[in-house]
């Protein structure tokens, strides 16, 4: 009897790139593909399941999750008012380059 094994190739961010998708996520949710924010999420749970990871690694990781959490509760919702109100481009304000890290930008 023969046992097959179905393994799945993993893609899993690096912590730069899910930092970038984090807060596209934050600000334009409406415009990410369904396979980035699916990204996004599973490289947010993999990488908590890193065994080695640095200390730097673990507070970028928390910085990120943190983020996501406000997202969530609705705390960035007055930031992101005053940005489209203002023009304020998120970008730019988090210092973020728009195509260094892989990540479409659409």
């Amino acid at each position: 009897m023969s046992v097959a094994i179905i393994v799945k190739n993993k893609i899993v961010a690096t912590l730069p790139a899910l930092n970038y998708l984090a807060l596209r996520y934050i600000y334009e949710k409406n415009r990410m593909s369904k396979e980035d924010i699916a990204m996004m999420m599973q490289s947010v749970i993999d990488w908590n399941k890193k065994v080695d990871a640095t200390e730097d690694e673990r507070i970028i990781l928390g910085y990120i999750c943190t983020l996501l959490d406000k997202e969530e509760k609705g705390k960035f919702n007055e930031r992101k008012e005053n940005f489209k109100r203002h023009g304020i481009n998120w970008r730019k304000f988090h210092r973020l380059p728009t195509e260094k890290y892989g990540v479409r930008t659409n």
